[in-house]
């Protein structure tokens, strides 16, 4: 053998340089080496995707193995007698509706309790039995007073208000059914109650001075209207009802003022410039009824403006244009009406004038 072919020829145990031979690579190494970089970003992010979801799963899986064995442990409790699971009764569930108001469609035919419940002293002794019958008697107010049935809504509020007596809102709506069905002593009782919780409120003050007016307390009235217009001087029905409990009271002079100031927020208020022009009327300032009056006639006739046209033109001496109301008012009531508002003394100074007597004559005998 020549001596240029020594080493050619090695063991299997040993490198050409009598070294150890180095393992085979792995294919995914081999990969790794050839790859390009963005090849093995997109490795990387396949890895670590696959990874995150795994352990999302495993959490899921281990959240809802500790609320399952939480809820075995507690009918465990309650059924070996050492703490007894809280009972519950559920009813139909209140949802709400397009608008964003309660939907209580369950409780159209549910059975509400004639007697009240035992009124619950704090939030804390409040029953889910008292709320549901609560429930029911507000779901049958809103139906009755959508029906504008005022006294089935009065009936509901208050089986409602013994059930919560300490309800503000409750009492606020019984007090405006009150109202409307003419229980003036009982709204001012249940206003009183509420100025008395809520002393910031002007509408609160201003409804218990309506009620307080409609049982002919002016004092009691004018009072509740002040105190409404110094909780807030932009109230308009305070102020408006302030003048208008002038008039009522027959102060004149005040209810021209007062009335004027309505007008000048609200000019197409018909009932306010009626009134301003009668008060005008009786402080005689004729001259300005004339222009009101012939200002409401042009907008919105009516008998009364008619009437009242005519009485003012009759104090200016304008007989000829006085009866021209005259007969405009006669022909928009009925015959009976028209010899009652020919009867007044209002219409004294036209009553010497033929024409006048002409026209009363021949209504009374056409009148049975």
């Amino acid at each position: 053998m020549s001596p240029n072919t020594k080493g050619i020829y090695t063991a299997s145990g040993q490198a050409a340089g009598g070294g150890e031979i180095p393992p085979p690579r792995r294919p995914f190494r081999i990969w790794w080496d050839i790859a390009t970089p963005a090849e093995r970003w997109s490795a990387v992010f396949v890895i670590f995707s696959i990874t995150v979801l795994i352990g999302i799963l495993v959490g899921i899986a281990w959240y809802q193995h500790e609320q399952i064995t939480r809820f075995r442990r507690r009918g465990e409790l309650g059924a070996g007698g050492e703490k007894r699971a809280p009972k519950i009764s559920f009813v139909s569930p209140i949802e709400l509706d397009a608008s964003g108001r309660l939907h209580f469609d369950e409780l159209e035919d549910a059975a509400a309790e004639p007697s009240p419940l035992e009124p619950p002293t704090d939030i804390t002794s409040v029953t889910p039995a008292a709320i549901l019958q609560t429930a029911i008697w507000l779901r049958r107010a809103e139906r009755a007073a959508a029906e504008q049935e005022w006294a089935g809504a009065l009936t509901a509020y208050e089986e409602a208000s013994k059930i919560f007596p300490e309800s503000v809102r409750i009492r606020e709506q019984l007090g405006l059914c009150q109202l409307r069905e003419r229980d003036y002593a009982g709204a001012a009782a249940t206003f009183g109650w509420l100025a008395e919780r809520r002393p910031n409120a002007a509408g609160i003050w201003n409804n218990l001075g309506v009620a307080e007016a409609g049982r002919d307390r002016y004092e009691e009235a004018q009072a509740a209207f002040e105190r409404a217009l110094a909780v807030d001087s932009t109230h308009r029905f305070a102020a408006r009802n302030l003048a208008v409990l002038a008039y009522r009271r027959g102060e004149m002079a005040r209810a021209v003022e007062a009335l004027s100031t309505v007008l000048q927020r609200d000019p197409d208020d018909f009932e306010a410039a009626l009134m301003c022009s009668v008060a005008l009327l009786r402080t005689g300032r004729h001259a300005e009824a004339v222009a009101r009056l012939e200002d409401l006639a042009s907008r919105s006739p009516s008998a009364p403006v008619w009437f009242y046209l005519a009485e003012a033109r009759a104090r200016l001496g304008q007989n000829g244009t006085a009866l021209q109301a005259l007969d405009r008012a006669v022909a928009m009531v009925d015959a009976r009406t028209a010899i009652a508002w020919l009867n007044r003394p209002e219409m004294d100074r036209l009553r010497g004038d033929p024409e006048f007597q002409k026209r009363w004559s021949k209504i009374a005998s056409d009148t049975p």
